[in-house]
């Protein structure tokens, strides 16, 4: 019996598992027999996934089903469905990740620092994007007329149009034995030819009934709907099988339906083979590079297109316009490769382009130019390097006390008189002493300073001529001299620093800061620092303070009239001890009139604020009040949670407030007025007063957690009871009550008793969990072996 039940218990896993296997390789060269709306979420999920991992589009992806019989509305139901799973998951493609078997490792042909590593993974083939940008497709367009040497066969429309003394008009199809039958014409047959020679063969046949054409009668011949043909693409695509296409496709039509040649696979010889022999070849490069395309052979049923290996692949890296990989021709050389990367860019050295050639013994370099004819390898690296732009050898620079600073091109013989003419003349505030030019020396490494006169430089005493890349600095006596402020704060409308200016009276300065506050008082302090004679000896005391009285038309008292700012005072404006608001206060719930109060003293209580509100409700649960107050962050939680964000890349920083419960017992406020549990309130201040509660919630390691009516006179033990009694894992000594107002109370013990708290309306009972062990078995067990041997050794002592 019980090899019979793991029988059958085995087939059910095997047979689950082949099922979940075909399920999750839902191939996309099946989706004919597919019906969308019967596949699940993860199968849309699985398709959706295949085609990011394979760099689908979804124009590919339309294409491929259009071409393998699905019909418009399952194509539609198919893109909506993908649609929702895009934009439903979190995860993040590829763009064009790799479908065929490449490695992650960095493919380096010169194992130093001069080369930027590319990744075999990193899809940077030359002309492989073609095939791989969403809003780029090749699919033929059927409402534009194809050319007249399409060949017509089997199943292609054609429309006949006669105009003129005759009128007729017929719509045609090209039947399996390659004829199409008008009336009292007969069979025309035109399979196997182009549309201009069937144009003939049915103009002439039509001349037998109809003998004006071409004078007086016009024939409109053209092809209308047309056939569908079957297609096989092999090779290195990004997806082989047999496509059913239009008949007017072309190769590039055919290639786009199958994603285009995969990361292995040619762009330069597309084969296109018919009946076992290749008649045409297709390179890409021609379209991309050259704008031309040529394609005589046009596709017809049963043709197979082969998109070989690449035989050569030559990397591209530094001052080209186009870098990466590229694929040569036999007989191709550098000049061609340059030709295909679009030629240098404006900083290119193209005097010494490196080639660096991997032969049977290892790499070997050589210098070309960019005409070379040296012919291409497979695996060869081509390199332009970026010419050195930091050395000027015919600039010069001149700054600071001139005119027109800048810089200013040299020429032989120029001299300092003459670069500072170029440069305006000097200003009346160059600095009269000194100047300096900076000068590379021989080596054109190490630097040297000359310097000189500007006055004599000024009065023509002095003057030298200069030498290339030479730096002239001359100094601004503005620059050079300690900006003077003052400062003033306190209740100004514009606090901050200001310009000094001589004979600036602590009035000015009032003024130039906006005029003083509504609630500024008359008292103003100046904090001026120690003269030149008293820092010599001081070295505690920093400055002084002067006080004086101001009137509000901004006049001084007598002792500060004649008080004139000097540099770098301090003055503050203060206000009145009562200017500001002291605040605002919220109270919610069971008062008369509950919401947000402005405290009308800085001393005003609980009392005085519910008194304000008209007092308690008859509903009101006094017991249960609370009290938020709000906590201001230090100025290091503050620094710590500026760097957090700045950390994620959050720029706008913002602090919300953060509330602490302050515990209190609004009865005893109520009932001892003024007292010493009447609490003084501050800003921010908000107090909930509840309703009656009937209930009590007991929570943490019970068995059943819940809320139970009140009942006078019951202990937490009782309520924990109500609640099914402890866990296995509850901590019974910790138990504590948090009351109503969020007051908690622990358990208290005395020997081997517990008293466990009393439970008021509101509360809430909580059993915490016992700590884990930090002890492990084996631990366990090798004390409790050592405690066992400890007892046996005294025992026998003890005998």
């Amino acid at each position: 019996m019980m090899i019979r039940r793991l029988t059958i218990l085995l087939i059910t896993v095997i047979v689950s598992t082949v099922a979940v296997y075909a399920q999750s390789n839902l191939d996309m060269s099946q989706l004919r027999n597919v019906d969308v709306a019967a596949l699940s979420d993860d199968q849309i999920k699985q398709i959706y996934d295949k085609m990011k991992s394979r760099g689908y589009s979804w124009q590919q992806v339309r294409a491929m089903g259009k071409a393998r019989g699905m019909s418009d509305s399952q194509l539609s139901l198919l893109e909506s469905r993908l649609k929702s799973i895009k934009n439903s998951t979190t995860k993040s493609y590829s763009k064009a990740q790799r479908t065929t078997t490449t490695t992650n490792k960095s493919s380096n042909v010169l194992d130093n620092k001069n080369l930027v590593n590319i990744t075999l993974d990193d899809p940077e083939v030359f002309g492989y994007e073609m095939f791989n940008v969403e809003k780029l497709t090749f699919e033929p367009n059927a409402n534009i007329p194809v050319s007249d040497n399409y060949i017509l066969g089997a199943g292609d429309e054609i429309v006949i149009d006669l105009r003129g003394n005759s009128t007729m008009n017929y719509d045609v199809y090209v039947e399996t034995s390659g004829a199409i039958e008008l009336p009292l014409v007969g069979p025309i047959y035109v399979a196997g030819l182009s549309i201009s020679e069937a144009r003939r063969r049915i103009e002439q046949k039509l001349s037998t009934i109809v003998s004006d054409i071409g004078h007086g009668t016009i024939a409109n011949i053209h092809t209308g709907k047309l056939r569908t043909i079957n297609v096989t693409i092999m090779g290195e695509v990004r997806a082989p099988g047999t496509y059913t296409i239009n008949g007017a496709a072309s190769l590039f039509n055919a290639l786009h339906f199958s994603g285009g040649p995969s990361f292995q696979g040619s762009f330069r010889d597309i084969q296109l083979i018919r009946k076992g022999k290749i008649v045409a070849h297709l390179d890409v490069y021609d379209l991309i590079v050259r704008g031309k395309i040529d394609e005589k052979e046009h596709l017809l049923d049963g043709d197979i297109i082969l998109v070989p290996t690449y035989q050569k692949r030559v990397r591209v890296e530094g001052e080209f316009k186009r870098t990466g990989y590229f694929e040569a021709k036999e007989g191709e050389t550098v000049k061609d490769i340059i030709e295909f990367a679009g030629g240098f860019s404006a900083y290119a050295n193209t005097k010494a382009v490196e080639l660096y050639h991997v032969g049977p013994k290892g790499l070997n370099f050589k210098s070309v130019d960019l005409n070379s004819s040296e012919l291409i390898a497979n695996g060869d690296s081509i390199v332009a390097r970026k010419l050195k732009t930091g050395r000027l050898d015919n600039m010069v620079n001149i700054e600071g006390g001139v005119f027109k600073p800048g810089n200013y091109e040299y020429t032989d013989g120029l001299t300092l008189k003459d670069l500072v003419d170029q440069a305006g003349g000097l200003q009346e505030n160059a600095f009269p002493y000194r100047g300096v030019i900076t000068r590379l020396k021989a080596d054109h490494t190490t630097l040297m300073a000359l310097n000189f006169n500007v006055d004599d430089l000024r009065n023509g005493k002095y003057n030298t001529q200069l030498q290339a890349n030479d730096s002239i600095q001359i100094a601004v006596l503005n620059s050079m001299i300690e900006r003077s402020i003052v400062i003033i704060n306190g209740a100004v409308n514009k606090p901050g620093e200001y310009n000094y200016r001589e004979g600036l009276s602590v009035g000015d300065l009032i003024l130039l800061a906006g005029g003083a506050k509504e609630f500024a008082s008359t008292h103003v302090s100046i904090v001026r620092r120690l003269d030149y004679s008293a820092r010599e000896t001081e070295t505690i005391r920093m400055g002084e303070m002067n006080k004086i009285t101001i009137n509000k038309d901004l006049s001084l008292d007598d002792k500060g009239s004649n008080e004139l700012l000097m540099p770098y005072d301090v003055v503050t404006v203060y206000e009145y001890p009562t200017a500001n608001v002291g605040g605002i206060v919220t109270l919610n719930g069971e008062v008369m009139y509950s919401g947000e109060y402005s405290l009308l003293s800085k001393n005003e209580t609980v009392s005085q604020l519910i008194e304000r509100a008209g007092g308690l409700t008859s509903s009101a649960y006094a017991a249960g009040a609370r009290l938020y107050r709000m906590v201001l962050l230090s100025d290091k939680e503050r620094l710590i949670k500026e760097q957090q964000a700045f950390a994620m890349g959050d720029t706008s920083i913002h602090f919300e407030d953060k509330y602490e419960l302050v515990s209190f017992e609004l009865n005893d406020i109520l009932t001892h007025k003024k007292g010493a549990l009447d609490m003084i309130l501050k800003n921010g201040d908000e107090i909930d007063i509840p309703m009656q509660q009937q209930t009590v919630r007991v929570g943490g390691e019970v068995l059943n957690p819940i809320s139970v009516s009140y009942v006078e006179g019951d202990n937490a033990k009782d309520y924990i009871l109500k609640a099914g009694g402890f866990s296995s894992n509850a901590r019974k000594r910790s138990t504590y009550v948090v009351m109503p107002n969020g007051k908690a109370v622990a358990t208290r013990h005395f020997l081997f008793f517990r008293r466990y708290p009393k439970v008021e309306p509101g509360s809430e009972v909580i059993v915490p969990t016992k700590p884990e062990s930090t002890m492990s078995v084996p631990t366990v067990v090798s004390i409790a072996s050592s405690l066992t041997t400890i007892a046996v050794l005294i025992i026998s002592v003890i005998k």
